[in-house]
């Protein structure tokens, strides 16, 4: 038999999705109606009467008992009213039973979670060794917290935390790791890739950086911990390198980049042509051409280092050296002036010796021009002048030049009296002994030489700053006849030599460069004394600030942080690599590197470019590996990353 579940008097059915059912079903007559959603009776009449004349007949269905004994009432109101005590169904009470099942099993997670050894119940693994002191010490209590914001107290989802009202923000993990890296990373570029400035990261061929600038890395990201106490933390898949690199590559030796100029990114700090070395200078001294001569590995045996001059310069260049300083230099020189050219323009200079009169000659030293300029008067006058300027070529008719040299005599007394009166110029005249320069001053001038002389240390210290002490000191002679203060230098790094390039390279890098930088260019002629600029470069820096290369040691490159490593040690193992030959060849035919500008970015190296497959003959993963990591490293700036 059929039958359909929109007629309830034609169906069994018995509603069970409803979660109550009608209290008279125990019964099995349950009324038509059934409870409400609330669990309510509605409450129903047996029957409803109909009207036959003047009287009211029941017409309850037979199914319910037939017409009642009793009858409808005499408003045809039925008599018999059906009301019940609704009950659950057997779903909505399994329904309650899950529920409180889930409440208490949420009670219960929450209980646990909020007892002290829920961090380890939740650990995902042990920690590496590098942060083993996490668990013990004075961090201990910390534990999860010190690397987790949650770790502090209950989980919650960061969605949930967000919309809590005044809940302060929960500092990120890489926040909470830079607490303790922040002398390894700078903070401020932490997130940043490469951990360096966006502006300073390499660029790709086409000149756009290789990836967002702005899109944030976090440490977590590179660095993966409980992952054993054995794990290292610096070990990077090939795959999480090239996640951000434009141009992907299958393999080292396949479309991995070739080197192009490195690791010729800039010239040597120390001006030394290795073509004419190796193909005339050492075949003339019948010398041969070894590079373990000037070269070896640093203690840690990962750099080649250079020897210094005495091991490998002196042999040859010591001689040259004398020669220049045989002579001596002339530091304080009285120059020829034509005094009474000067009193006819109405410039009275005071005392000056007799042997010192006439025509107008002789020139004034670097270090003298810089005291001089240390004056106001005496800058002015030296503006006019010009910075390489000679007594001889003044002319006596220009009203103009006589006035500024007026102005430098002055300057310059008042400098050597400075000098003499119990102060000391020492950075630009290291060893000078007041004393005697005041004996040789009150014998020459005078007038520059008074009880009330100011001491030299009113002369601006940025007029002088301190000299490197790289050498030896030499002798100052004090020459009546010649009205000269004579400096004889030691020879090579002598004290007061280094003192002037260092004195001229800071005023070069101010506002004193319209007079410092040429006589700093006089300095590095190969004719000047000492012949210091035929080997040690100038260089300025992206700030404008000039140095003078003193070390071969080449550091750090420039602009952007290398991300390249290497060392040399494990390589120095294979027999036919000892030779340095093997890898650094000299380029035929190339031009002699410039050292005439101070971009030491801008050369010509002496040396081919290495060749990837000279590397890739060994570094295969089946040999001595070839993951990006063995040869970079993420950090830039190597002396925050060690």
């Amino acid at each position: 038999m059929r039958f359909t579940l929109n007629n309830l008097e034609d169906s069994p059915y018995d509603r069970p999705h409803q979660p109550w059912r009608c209290g008279l079903s125990h019964e099995g007559e349950p009324c038509p109606a059934g409870p409400t959603d609330r669990g309510a009776c509605p409450g129903a009449s047996a029957c409803r009467p109909v009207r036959d004349g003047d009287r009211w007949l029941c017409n309850r269905s037979p199914l319910r008992g037939g017409p009642c004994s009793e009858g409808p009432g005499p408003q045809g109101e039925c008599a018999i009213a059906y009301r019940c005590t609704p009950f659950r169904s057997l779903r909505s009470r399994r329904g309650q039973l899950v529920s409180a099942a889930a409440v208490a099993s949420l009670g219960t997670l929450l209980i646990l979670l909020a007892a002290d050894w829920r961090r380890e119940a939740i650990a995902p693994g042990p920690l590496s060794v590098h942060h083993a002191q996490l668990l013990g010490g004075a961090r201990a209590a910390e534990r999860c917290a010190a690397c987790h914001a949650a770790g502090g107290g209950l989980i919650v989802p960061a969605s949930a935390a967000a919309g809590i009202a005044g809940a302060a923000a929960a500092p990120t993990q890489t926040a909470l790791c830079m607490a303790c890296h922040d002398k390894h990373v700078a903070p401020q570029h932490a997130t940043a890739a490469h951990t360096l400035d966006p502006v300073s990261l390499p660029r790709a061929a086409d000149g756009a950086p290789r990836r967002d600038p702005d899109e944030p890395i976090a440490c977590s990201a590179c660095h993966r911990e409980h992952q054993g106490r054995d794990h290292d933390l610096r070990a990077i898949a090939d795959a999480n390198c090239q996640a951000c690199h434009a141009v992907r590559y299958d393999s080292f030796a396949g479309a991995h980049p070739k080197f192009a100029d490195w690791p010729h990114r800039r010239r040597t700090r120390i001006a030394f042509d290795h073509g004419s070395h190796h193909a005339k200078h050492y075949p003339e001294q019948r010398r041969q051409f070894a590079c373990a001569a000037c070269h070896q590995l640093d203690s840690a045996g990962g750099r080649m280092t250079t020897h210094g001059y005495d091991a490998a310069c002196r042999e040859c260049h010591d001689a040259g050296i004398a020669t220049s300083l045989a002579p001596g230099i002339a530091v304080f020189a009285l120059p020829t002036l034509d005094v009474d050219a000067l009193a006819d323009a109405g410039h009275d200079v005071g005392d000056w010796p007799d042997d010192a009169q006439g025509d107008f000659d002789g020139p004034v030293s670097p270090a003298a021009k810089l005291l001089v300029a240390a004056d106001p008067q005496g800058a002015a006058g030296l503006a006019v002048l010009g910075p390489r300027f000679d007594f001889y070529d003044l002319d006596p008719e220009d009203d103009k030049q006589l006035a500024a040299a007026a102005q430098v005599v002055g300057a310059y007394k008042r400098a050597l009296g400075q000098m003499a009166a119990g102060g000391t110029v020492e950075p630009l005249a290291p060893g000078l002994a007041p004393a005697a320069a005041r004996a040789w001053l009150a014998r020459l001038l005078p007038d520059a030489v008074t009880p009330d002389s100011v001491p030299a240390a009113a002369i601006p210290a940025t007029a002088h700053p301190a000299a490197r002490a790289l050498g030896p000191l030499g002798v100052w002679e004090f020459d009546d006849a010649a009205l000269v203060i004579r400096y004889r230098a030691s020879g090579h790094a002598d004290a007061a030599l280094v003192a002037w390039f260092e004195a001229l390279a800071a005023a070069a890098s101010d506002d004193r460069a319209a007079l410092a930088d040429p006589l700093l260019r006089d300095l590095v002629k190969p004719t000047a004394p000492g012949q210091c600029g035929s080997c040690h470069s100038l260089e300025r820096d992206p700030a404008g600030r000039l140095s003078v290369q003193w070390r071969a040691d080449q550091g750090q490159p420039l602009g952007a942080a290398s991300l390249t490593r290497f060392s040399h040690a494990p390589h120095m193992t294979q027999p036919e690599l000892r030779d340095c030959q093997a890898c650094h060849q000299l380029a035929p035919g190339a031009a002699p590197t410039s050292y005439a500008h101070d971009n030491p970015t801008a050369f010509t190296p002496g040396f081919a470019p290495l060749a990837k497959s000279d590397c890739a003959a060994c570094h295969r993963p089946q040999a001595a590996g070839s993951s990006c990591t063995q040869c970079h490293r993420y950090h830039g700036d190597e002396s925050r990353s060690r």
